[in-house]
């Protein structure tokens, strides 16, 4: 079972990227950070759901088949979410 604090924003902001960009190049970029910190993050994040998420193609990034059964685009929005709560929560405390 994954529970929401076993998976960090930063690999939440990470898979949400590369599914976009379908390049990790291209999603570091956007991120603003390194190619391999994507890369560590998306490790990171498919050790903890027991299974590759993305696949590197010749057309770019895609899906795998776990992916392809929602996963994907089901943490992409909780992305979306988490990082709003994360900039909510940062914005109040000040």
């Amino acid at each position: 079972m994954i529970r929401g604090a076993d998976i960090t924003i930063a690999q939440l902001r990470a898979l949400l990227a590369v599914e976009e960009a379908q390049s990790y190049t291209r999603a570091a970029e956007r991120l603003g950070v390194s190619q391999s910190g994507v890369s560590h993050a998306m490790q990171s994040l498919e050790e903890r759901v027991g299974g590759a998420l993305m696949v590197k193609t010749p057309q770019g990034v895609e899906p795998t088949a776990l992916g392809e059964l929602g996963f994907v685009r089901k943490v992409g929005s909780q992305a979306t979410l988490y990082a709003g709560y994360a900039y909510h929560r940062s914005e109040t405390a000040r």
